[in-house]
Parts: C-alpha cells; structure tokens; sequence
C-alpha cells in the first residue's frame, strides 16, 4: 500500500514564524515552522509511509500525481480550510482513500471529509493498520533553524526533542484532553540515540518541547543524565508548580530557561479555566530563573468573558512593569472538543464559520465586553509591551551571562555564541 502524510500547504504568506507575530519588527528572532513533529514520528517508525512537511501548492498536487492509495493530513484547527481544499482535490484527482489526524481532524465538524480518523499518537495503530510490528518508538531527528530577522544567515540549529507526548492536566481551553489524555515516554534509548544524532550534528541546544515535563520523575532524571553526559544546553516548557519543584535538580545541569502557562494574574480566571496553578507560583519561578541568569518565558490569555477593555489594558501594564521575559500573548479560543467550546457557545454563541481564525490571534465568539477589533489590538499592544527590542536585549543577555556561568568564563561564552552561526550555517538541514 502506497501512503502519502502530508501538512497543510504553505501560501504566498510563507512559513509559520511564530515571532513575526508576537514581536515588533525588524529585529527579532526568527524560528519557521518547516518541519512536523507529529509526521517526523510517523516517517521514523514506519518509513513506509512518506511525509510532504509544508509543501507549496504545487509540490502538493506535483507529489499527488506519483499515484497513492491512501493520502493523510496532520493538521491544526486553523489550517482546516487549506485541508479541505486538499482533499478535494485529492479526491478528484482519484485517490479513493483519505485520512485525518492531529488535534484539526478530530473537528466534529469535518464529518465525512475523512473515510479514517486516527485520535492521539497514531504510530501503534498505523502499524497494525500496515500488519507491521514497532518494536521500540524511536525519537526522529528535528533541527529547528533559528534566526535574527536582519541578519541574512542562520544564527543557531536547535535540536527538538520529546520525552513523553500527551499531558493529564484538563485545562478547559486545551484540546489534549481529547486528543492524548494519558502522557506516553519516548524511551530512553531512544533519548538517548537522538541525542547522539543532534552532537554529531554541531547542535550545542537542544528544546525539550513536552507539554509538561517533569511529571514522570524517574523518566526525567535518566533522561536528565544523557543531557549531561553529552553535554548539552537545555530549555523546556512545563508548570510552573512542576517547574519549582525540580529547579534544583534541573540548576545541576546545562539548564537554561523555561516556557510557562502563566495564562492569567487573576485567580479566578485560572480557576474557571481548570489551571489548578497560582499567579504567585509563577512569580516565585520568574525570580528564581532570574537570581541564576536563567530566562522566563510566559504563555498569556487575554479575553476572559469578565474581561474589559480597561481591565486588560491595565492588566497589561501591571505585567509589563514586572518585566517577565519574554511573552506569547493569546486571545481566548475556543476550539471543538474542549469544555470551554462547550460553555461559550452556550453562554454567548460562537460566531466564526472561518477556521483559519482559529488561531489565537482573533476573536471568534460573541465576547460579552469587547469587540474583536478591541481584542485584536490589545494582543499586539501586550506583545509589543513585552517583547520590545529593550526586552529582547534582557533575553540574550541572560542567555548570555547563563553560558558564561557554566563555562566560568564571558571570553569562553564568547567563543561559544560566536561558534553557533558557523555550526548551523554548515550543516543547513532539518534530519
């Protein structure tokens, strides 16, 4: 059986970057999504089926006319209109066998757009699909090229790697719950080849990109061992209750920073959204990264439905004079599949019939208090509160000043920054 995956495909608009939209221009960092992790997995257990990652148009129908029995999407909620558009077209192009996955295809409103659904981590039930055996879950390669917007070159490759796919927590705005309720570990040795793999590719970094690490203690620590051993820099994104509870184990090591689902500062709106987290834990955490040159970054929600305008202008302003770190600003979205879809449509009635503004960046239900062009604005004033070029100055100088502490030398870290450019501008691929 011929198989084809593929990503939703890229417009006239480029590669996804989260910064651009996040940070004023022109200097920022830049970071294009053109790799898929979800995909990569699949390719790495059963290389029998092959994986378009971001294709333009026309290398997606180009790809589509080698002839395929089956042809899937792994796809999020906000690329579904250019995922419909491709199944169209595959399907007129004669392919008879069409299939979805990823948090997008489990839309209960895309019924009958795929003949097979796959829920959550797919390789396992691939594989008895296929009549094939996976004996150990191997960890693929996934180089994220990293940038700084005015400079013409790479600045740094960044090894992505997972330690466990699927988080516990029931944050009512998160589609996990749905999709992966219950955390899987990538096993160790596969950690630990993958690790071997990033060293020999000149990667100094690597992103621990589990959407709540730490929470399998033992699986950590082994994990936290090889990270030592081969010497590598590291950063993660976890609670910050979970965060707290391992910073002084994780200040033994190359540790550099953390990604934190700070969402609010007030208690009640953490409440209503099941975060079972504390604005003063996140607190403590910021000043404890920060007493060790260690970065912050925060994950924030604006639009709660007790939210006004005045309210989350003054809200902004009260986190700005915190001076965080780096921010990802939200607006409050509701997706299918979530406790919150649920409770807006019931309360207020969602709106949006486009799915493309299912991204966090717009308003797409009735917000009893503030309009869409209010939300909309307010998201890049946060974003440019928090992330100026003054901010931005703060990011790289602690990163900085970490590298300079674990080396016992700024000469040292010196060398160090300055080898990066040259390692990532060698080696220029993603594997």
């Amino acid at each position: 059986m011929k198989i084809l995956f593929t990503t939703a495909y890229i417009g006239k608009e480029g590669y996804y970057d989260w910064f651009k939209f996040q940070c004023p221009e022109p200097f920022r960092l830049t970071a294009p999504s053109v790799l898929h992790a979800g995909l990569r997995f699949i390719n790495a257990n059963l290389p029998q089926i092959e994986i378009l990652e971001f294709p333009t148009w026309h290398q997606y129908i180009s790809k589509l006319a080698e002839g395929w029995d089956v042809v899937g999407f792994s796809f999020y909620t906000h690329e579904t209109n250019k995922i419909v558009e491709m199944a169209d077209y595959a399907r007129k192009s004669g392919i008879s066998t069409l299939w979805g996955g990823n948090y997008g295809a489990i839309n209960p409103f895309l019924d009958g757009l795929f003949d097979r659904v796959f829920t959550g981590y797919a390789e396992w039930e691939l594989a008895d699909v296929l009549g094939v055996k996976i004996d150990r879950l191997l960890h693929p390669s996934m180089i994220v090229p990293m940038g700084i917007r005015t400079l013409p070159f790479r600045v740094q490759n960044m090894g992505a790697i997972q330690t466990l796919r699927g988080c516990p927590m029931k944050c009512v705005f998160c589609q996990t719950p749905a999709f992966a309720p219950k955390p899987e570990t990538v096993p160790l040795e596969s950690l630990d080849e993958i690790l071997r793999h990033y060293k020999s590719r000149g990667i100094d970094w690597i992103a621990v990109a589990d959407e709540s690490f730490g929470i399998v203690q033992d699986h950590m620590e082994k994990f936290l061992e090889l990270v030592n051993h081969y010497g590598f820099y590291w950063a993660v994104m976890t609670k910050a209750d979970i965060a707290l509870k391992h910073l002084d184990t994780w200040n033994q090591t190359r540790f550099m920073g953390c990604g934190i689902g700070m969402e609010s500062l007030h208690r009640d709106y953490l409440d209503s959204w099941r975060k079972n987290q504390t604005w003063d834990s996140a607190l403590t955490l910021r000043e404890r990264l920060f007493e060790t040159n260690r970065y912050f970054w925060g994950y924030y929600i604006i639009g709660h439905e007790k939210a006004t305008y005045e309210s989350t202008l003054e809200e902004i302003e009260v986190m700005a004079g915190l001076e965080l770190g780096v921010m990802q600003v939200t607006i409050l979205t509701p997706f299918t599949n979530t406790p919150l879809w649920d409770d807006l449509d019931s309360k207020y009635g969602i709106f949006e019939k486009d799915w493309s503004k299912f991204d966090t960046k717009h308003l797409v239900w009735n917000h009893p208090h503030m309009t869409a062009d209010q939300l909309h604005k307010l998201r890049w004033y946060a974003s440019i509160r928090h992330n100026n070029p003054k901010a931005f100055g703060k990011f790289i100088w602690r990163i900085y000043n970490n590298y300079a502490s674990h080396l016992k030398s700024h000469a040292k870290a010196l060398k160090l920054v300055s080898s990066f450019p040259i390692k990532a501008n060698l080696y220029r691929g993603t594997r």
